[in-house]
């Protein structure tokens, strides 16, 4: 018996030192290690090479927080979604972030990196909270797929990727619905509730029928709501005056796609003045996506009011920009550091856990 003992004592001492060997520290602090060729999804003409300032470089990474007692925080994973896109920078503001060990590589390389959170914190660059909590580490692996020496040619690949990922993306839902739906199905048949299911995968459940038509583009959906999920977790809801933020009517734009598709689905079934339910899969709410108060892959509960229907207000002419003009334009805001105005931040954003 102490022979065994003993033994597996030493085969745990030999796999702790293994994992820590060959680990390099960088002048910021972050601990990487380099394996050399061995990123996947690699073209042999691309393999081995080297990368420069003003290339544009394209990789995958991944990271997370592991903090002790708890399971780690997976904060960010795009080999699961499509590579990333980036010039390659060499000044200060990327170190001690998981785009650095890019520093180390060479196409074709996978690298494997440790942050220590406490080293963040001191320096200002993150706040100490839940996730990033004194002690804690962030844990990262980079692989290095690419290198362009334009713009252009970074362009018709990320192109190229982006059509490839939206198939993927599409079959991928296509499979997880089944199964959500199934879910969803197994619930209602459970609480005895007999809901209608849309042409895109949504159950609707009208309780008060309300009055006039059906929502439908253009027009403006006043709603007030209550989000929960299957096994009755409010994440969200404007029914609540307590939560933060919360109380004020919610104004849906139909056809506008400023809600997850499911709400905005099952909105298409209420009239002015109707109360209901909508059952929505998680591939129709916010898939993969981790929000506060809300796990990933969460099938969604929705209770509905529509206290008012009213016409979209009508929309001033933009000028519309000649091609130079928006080049220009571009060429401003990326010296500016600033980014391309993006879609409204109304519900079903990234950052809102709301509809």
């Amino acid at each position: 018996m102490n022979r065994i003992f003993f033994a597996l004592v030493a085969l745990v001492m030999v796999t702790l030192i293994s994992c820590n060997a060959n680990y390099k520290k960088s002048k910021s602090g972050m601990e990487y290690k380099v394996f050399s060729g061995k990123a996947s999804g690699v073209s042999k003409d691309a393999m081995g090479k080297e990368m420069k300032p003003g290339n544009i470089v394209k990789f995958n990474f991944s990271f997370s927080v592991a903090r002790k007692g708890k399971a780690d925080t997976i904060l960010n994973n795009t080999y699961e979604m499509m590579p990333q896109y980036a010039p390659y920078d060499t000044s200060a503001q990327i170190m001690l972030t998981p785009i650095e060990p890019l520093l180390y590589t060479k196409v074709g390389d996978s690298v494997e990196f440790r942050i220590s959170v406490d080293s963040l914190i001191a320096k200002q660059m993150i706040p100490e909270n839940e996730i990033y909590a004194k002690g804690a580490t962030i844990k990262g692996k980079l692989s290095v797929l690419d290198v362009f020496t334009t713009e252009d040619l970074a362009k018709a690949d990320f192109e190229k990727e982006a059509k490839a990922f939206e198939a993927r993306e599409e079959a991928r839902k296509k499979v997880a619905i089944v199964e959500e739906s199934k879910a969803i199905e197994k619930y209602l048949k459970q609480k005895n509730i007999t809901a209608t299911k849309t042409a895109m995968g949504t159950y609707v459940l009208i309780e008060n029928p309300g009055t006039g038509q059906k929502l439908d583009s253009g027009k403006v959906a006043v709603v007030k709501y209550k989000g929960y999920t299957m096994d009755g977790k409010v994440f969200d809801s404007n029914m609540d005056t307590t939560r933060p933020n919360r109380g004020a009517p919610l104004e849906v734009l139909i056809g506008a796609q400023q809600s997850i598709p499911g709400f905005e689905d099952g909105l298409t079934q209420f009239t002015k003045g109707a109360k209901g339910k909508i059952f929505i899969p998680a591939s129709l709410g916010y898939g993969n996506r981790a929000m506060p108060e809300l796990p990933a892959n969460s099938n969604l509960i929705f209770d509905i009011e529509v206290t008012d229907v009213k016409n979209a207000p009508a929309q001033a002419a933009q000028p519309q920009l000649t091609p130079e003009q928006m080049q220009e334009l571009q060429k401003q805001l990326q010296q500016q550091g600033g980014a391309a105005p993006q879609s409204s931040t109304q519900p079903g954003h990234e950052g809102h856990n709301h509809p």
